[in-house]
């Protein structure tokens, strides 16, 4: 039972340990593509069933974010792809509307002239279109598989006092090293002219054991 319970107790923590990277990579790509990262999650458990690539998703979101403030700003070509599609980018006040939402509705609407050569890697992400990402997004969540924004920040900032102490064993390695410093840059500059003599007298035995004993009982107490 004891050996049971250590077995049980370190596979946890190497649970956690590899949930916290997952986290902490979660918090970076959503800090990168001001995603929440319940979306990204569930993105994620999207594309484990449709043939599409996460960065090409984040990124063509974080493009089309781009393309929406050009657009709002003036740019007459995105603005009138934008018309065309029927799709408005600002909501009644005049404010750009979410960007997820403006997304998922030009996927739906086959716009690969808004999003350029990157469009052909989203055939599949289209084909499967915003319903199916909406679907698998909800059987995501209701099988536990996202986790809260609380439960990701709990562990992101475990994972960075990890990589803490991380830096501090490796400080404590660099310092304890100089205790034996002395020693040994002592041991190495005596070390260099005595190994030289025990080689030299090795060789010079030619063979006979008699002699090689002799300068292995020589030369030892001088490397003590």
């Amino acid at each position: 039972l004891g050996t049971a319970a250590v077995g049980a107790a370190s596979a946890l923590a190497g649970l956690t340990v590899s949930a916290s990277n997952y986290a902490d990579d979660l918090i970076t790509t959503s800090t990168n593509t001001h995603i929440a990262t319940e979306d990204l999650q569930k993105y994620s458990y999207a594309l484990n069933f449709i043939d599409g690539d996460m960065n090409t998703l984040t990124g063509t979101m974080k493009k089309n974010t781009q393309i929406m403030s050009k657009a709002r700003d003036g740019n007459k070509t995105y603005t009138a792809a934008y018309e065309k599609l029927g799709i408005s980018i600002t909501d009644a006040n005049g404010e750009l509307r979410n960007g997820q939402e403006v997304y998922w509705e030009v996927i739906d609407a086959l716009a690969m002239q808004l999003l350029g050569k990157s469009g052909t890697e989203l055939n599949t992400i289209i084909d499967a279109g915003s319903e199916a990402f909406k679907d698998l997004g909800n059987e995501a969540e209701a099988m536990g598989y996202v986790m809260s924004n609380e439960a990701v920040s709990a562990l992101g900032s475990f994972n960075d006092k990890l990589q803490q102490l991380k830096a501090g064993m490796t400080g404590l390695k660099n310092s304890a090293a100089l205790i034996a410093l002395p020693f040994l840059d002592d041991l190495a500059s005596k070390g260099v002219p005595i190994l030289a003599e025990f080689s030299k007298g090795i060789q010079e035995a030619n063979g006979d054991v008699s002699k090689m004993g002799d300068v292995i009982g020589q030369g030892l107490p001088l490397l003590m």
